[in-house]
């Protein structure tokens, strides 16, 4: 009886509900949720954790328009990827040359938690900004998202995580990076349609400042009383 017991339990294999509990799970052990918001088959989960070792579908990495991963949280990616990550990039650009500001390329995500990345190409500002480049980068950024969205779609990601994009080195004001994200998600989970697979998007940062700022308006815009909308907080 022991025996047949023990190779029951060996090809055992878990339900895509027993899979999914025991990641969410895992994720929770190395990552602080802040709180979640879920409407229209689609939650926003708002984290402090290593975007490095979030396991979802697809992660967004803030990419230049080269592709070329030196610094910041793309140097971060790519190292703990591997070096496919960085030969797929040149290959994509050897193809179909430099990216522009606000849009997307899908490669593999290597040694990554996670299947593919979404590269995004956020605007990059000088020091001495001026209130016209603001406006223009937050038009930039949010059509970044929104192609981000896109694109998760297209592909059947059912869970993208996504940092501050444009807020590190690319000197983007993280304040208003966070307003631009979150105010895009809010906008496209409005638009989105009804009868679509279920989506999980994780905003994930690991500076408390990044996840202050992004707290924020996640309160301010998301979790507003309305009736259709059930919030959660752990």
């Amino acid at each position: 009886a022991l025996t047949i017991y023990k190779a029951s339990i060996k090809n055992y294999k878990l339900s895509s509900v027993e899979y999914s509990f025991i990641k969410l799970q895992e994720q929770i052990a190395v990552s602080q949720k802040i709180a979640t918001y879920m409407a229209n088959k689609a939650s926003v989960t708002l984290w402090k954790g290593d975007l490095c070792a979030f396991k979802v579908d697809a992660i967004v990495n803030a990419a230049n328009e080269s592709l070329s991963h030196m610094g910041g949280l793309a140097k971060a990616l790519s190292a703990t990827g591997g070096r496919t990550i960085q030969a797929e990039s040149d290959v994509f650009i050897a193809k179909n040359g430099k990216l522009k500001a606000g849009e997307v390329a899908v490669t593999t995500a290597g040694k990554l938690p996670c299947m593919k990345l979404i590269h995004l190409v956020g605007p990059c500002l000088q020091n001495d900004r001026t209130v016209h480049m603001i406006s223009h980068a937050k038009k930039l950024l949010t059509k970044g998202i929104l192609n981000v969205m896109t694109c998760a779609e297209e592909h059947k990601f059912s869970s993208i995580a996504i940092p501050a994009v444009s807020s590190g080195i690319f000197n983007f004001p993280v304040t208003i990076c966070a307003d631009v994200v979150v105010t895009t998600i809010k906008k496209y989970i409005e638009h989105k349609n009804p009868t679509s697979p279920p989506f999980e998007i994780h905003l994930v940062n690991n500076d408390d400042l990044t996840v202050t700022e992004m707290e924020r308006p996640f309160k301010e815009i998301l979790l507003e009383p309305l009736s259709d909308v059930m919030q959660c907080f752990p």
